[in-house]
């Protein structure tokens, strides 16, 4: 857990950055404990997009499994970025609640895919 100092001492949350070498996020079709694309898409153009993104074993077809990593990352879509706007705008949550809520996604997401 990352500590930010600033006016007034310690930062007491978490500061989220990506695990490099995860890939949780990349397994697309995680199962019926986390949302649809349908729920959390407003745009049809976007399910359609996330879905065609969506490989046979449930992986982004872009995650090299192999080396962990993303081959179009500097490209990838808007909602393979985890930014405080984008959380905003499909999530909903709050600028100021980003960092705990993406800890807490990711820390979801890795035990889903990978267990605890």
């Amino acid at each position: 857990m990352a500590l930010a100092f600033g006016f007034g001492g310690q930062r007491k949350d978490p500061l989220w950055q990506c695990v490099q070498g995860c890939g949780a996020c990349c397994k697309l079709d995680k199962g019926p404990t986390f949302a649809t694309p349908e729920e959390i898409f407003d745009n049809p153009s976007d399910v359609q997009l996330y879905r065609s993104l969506i490989g046979p074993d449930g992986w982004c077809i872009h995650y090299e499994k192999s080396t962990r990593t993303c081959s179009i990352y500097s490209d990838r879509p808007y909602f393979c970025r985890v930014e405080p706007e984008i959380f905003e705008s499909l999530f909903g949550i709050d600028k100021k609640k980003f960092n705990k809520e993406a800890c807490s996604f990711c820390r979801d997401t890795i035990k889903a895919i990978y267990g605890p």
